[in-house]
């Protein structure tokens, strides 16, 4: 190789450094708003005006009323469709929320599939949304679907806990 195929090939790996270095970058600004996303999601379901949904909720789901559930369901399904379409990762959500959407699942189970008899996408971002955070949950704590089941027991604690926040 002589001094002319190295001038040819210094420019070339410039570009090449120039083009992984933006990709990296993208990949961090990207990261970034998905962690400032979540943060802001975080931050509307420990709100005061948020909680006192959630003890609606709750008082919802202990007379099995559950209509007073819908804007939690709601809340999950915005999260769900932002995991779908990527501007959330899985795991990060997992993370975050993964109690509330395995109780909340577990919990309103009989109401969402009663409101999809009549409308079979209602809530259908929620659905995959917990999916996706049970698929990260068994990997996770190497955990089988059997070890996921909320016992009454467990549902009842959930309720609450979530009937005494502050």
């Amino acid at each position: 190789m002589d001094a002319r195929d190295i001038l040819i090939w210094i420019p070339l790996f410039a570009v090449l450094v120039a083009v992984v270095s933006l990709m990296v970058q993208t990949h961090r600004s990207k990261f970034a708003l998905k962690v400032e996303l979540l943060l802001k999601l975080e931050d509307r379901f420990s709100s005061d005006s948020f909680k006192a949904l959630r003890r609606s909720a709750a008082r919802s789901i202990k007379t099995h009323a559950y209509d007073d559930a819908e804007e939690i369901l709601d809340f999950f399904t915005l999260i769900g469709l932002l995991v779908r379409r990527q501007a959330l990762d899985p795991q990060l959500v997992w993370h975050a929320f993964f109690y509330w959407i395995h109780n909340y699942g577990a919990a309103l189970k009989p109401y969402i599939a009663e409101a999809q008899r009549k409308d079979p996408t209602v809530w259908n971002s929620f659905l995959y949304l917990r999916d996706q955070v049970t698929k990260v949950e068994k990997r996770e704590r190497k955990c089988t679907d059997a070890d996921l089941v909320v016992t009454e027991k467990e549902l009842a604690e959930f309720v609450r806990t979530e009937l005494s926040m502050k």
